[in-house]
């Protein structure tokens, strides 16, 4: 198992495609916090106000070449089929898409957060330790919420083998469903049952809030739940269903 996550992650490591997104995402992210930094003010909180504009775009690229070179990519070229056949189990197989994602994910978000920090600090900003909470957590908000959409998207692939449903499912999580949400929460049900803070925005943005007053073990219980609720589940209901799809050897 940790021979065939160390081979992905290398052969994908490889790939032009993840080097050039990476590569620009980065720049972005730089040109992102000096533009944000323009005018005379300069401060922590327009630090981490250039971080979350530096993820409202980075994080939807990561994702999706992430979903394309780590699950897309194998069920084209039938190496799925491949390395089943040489013995690795079904649900083996479904941990070690995830974790190659998880690695990749977490990694591309932590160069993208040293880079923004490093071009703000350059340029004279200073976190205050509330700002640093903030800064902290809407990096986990942000790595929890990309896991959830790929993993609910590659949930799909397991269930039908169609990429092209796979890549619609993670564009519709992460740019039509905060746009449904956020009109959902002016409707008089909402505002009577609240059923939008239940889902994975809801839910983070919730822990988020939560942990920034202070309250650290109810936000993190709040996070894991998310996680277990929009990446285990998910996880879990993908190992189940792949071991029933037909696949030619």
């Amino acid at each position: 198992m940790r021979r065939l996550m160390r081979a992905d992650l290398k052969r994908i490591a490889k790939r032009t495609s993840v080097i050039v997104i990476f590569v620009l995402m980065l720049i972005l992210g730089c040109f992102t916090t000096i533009y944000d930094f323009t005018d005379s003010l300069v401060n922590g909180l327009k630090l981490v106000t250039a971080y979350m504009d530096s993820f409202a775009f980075s994080s939807f690229c990561f994702g999706l070449v992430i979903l394309s070179r780590v699950y897309l990519d194998d069920f084209r070229a039938a190496i799925t089929s491949g390395v089943i056949g040489r013995g690795i189990s079904r649900g083996k197989y479904v941990v070690v898409k995830f974790l190659d994602s998880v690695v990749l994910f977490f990694c591309m978000h932590l160069f993208l957060t040293l880079v923004v920090y490093a071009t703000g600090r350059g340029m004279g900003a200073q976190l205050t330790p509330d700002e640093t909470r903030m800064f902290l957590l809407y990096f986990v908000t942000e790595v929890i919420g990309t896991a959830a959409d790929i993993t609910i998207a590659a949930l799909f692939l397991f269930l039908t083998g169609r990429a092209a449903l796979c890549v619609f499912v993670y564009t519709a999580l992460y740019l039509i469903a905060p746009l449904v949400v956020y009109f959902a929460q002016m409707s008089s049900l909402d505002m009577k049952y609240h059923f939008t803070r239940y889902y994975v925005i809801g839910m983070l943005n919730n822990s988020f809030t939560v942990s920034m007053f202070g309250e650290d073990v109810k936000g993190a219980l709040l996070f894991l739940l998310t996680a277990l609720i929009y990446i285990g589940l998910p996880l879990f209901v993908s190992g189940a269903v792949f071991n029933k799809m037909e696949m030619e050897f």
